[in-house]
C-alpha cells in the first residue's frame, strides 16, 4: 500500500470517526426530549433537613426517595432511596468570573449554582435529573 493511500485511507477514518461522534449528542438529546417534567411531593420539609419523592419519566416513570441536611448556602443529598451518598450537592457561587475585556460593563455578581454529582448517579439519567430537579427544588424553596 502507499503513502498516499495510506494516508487517504488514514484522512477518511478520521472524517468517519468525527461524523459519528457529532450524531452521538443529537441522539441522546432526541432521548432526552422524551422526558417529562419531574414531579416533587415533599416529605419533609424543614429549613435544615429535606426529603421528598421525586418521580421522572425516562422510558419509564420510576420514583426516589431523596433526602438532604441544609448547611447554609449548602445543601448535601444523604440518602436516595435508603442508600447513603454525601457526594451530590448544590452551593450558590458568589460570582463567576469576568474577562477583563475594555468593552465588559460591569453588571454586579451574576448569580450561579455549583452543582455536583457523582459518577453512579451523573451516568443514570432518571437518577440525576431527579437529584437534580430535588437539589435545585430545595434550593428554590430556601
Amino acid at each position: 500500500m502507499s503513502k498516499t493511500t495510506t494516508k487517504a485511507a488514514s484522512a477518511l477514518i478520521v472524517i468517519v470517526l468525527m461524523l459519528s461522534a457529532s450524531f452521538l449528542a443529537p441522539i441522546a438529546f432526541a432521548e432526552l426530549q422524551q422526558t417529562q417534567t419531574p414531579q416533587i411531593a415533599w416529605v419533609v420539609n424543614d429549613p435544615y433537613y429535606k426529603e421528598a419523592w421525586v418521580t421522572v419519566d425516562v422510558n419509564g416513570t420510576e420514583s426516589f426517595l431523596i433526602s438532604a441536611r441544609v448547611n447554609g448556602d449548602r445543601i448535601e443529598v444523604e440518602s436516595i432511596n435508603g442508600v447513603e451518598t454525601h457526594t451530590n450537592y448544590v452551593e450558590p457561587l458568589v460570582s463567576l468570573p469576568r474577562p477583563p475585556y475594555p468593552w465588559w460593563v460591569s453588571i454586579g455578581d451574576v448569580p450561579a449554582f455549583h452543582i455536583f454529582l457523582d459518577g453512579p448517579t451523573a451516568t443514570n439519567i432518571a437518577v440525576a435529573l431527579a437529584v437534580l430537579t430535588f437539589l435545585l427544588g430545595v434550593h428554590v424553596d430556601c
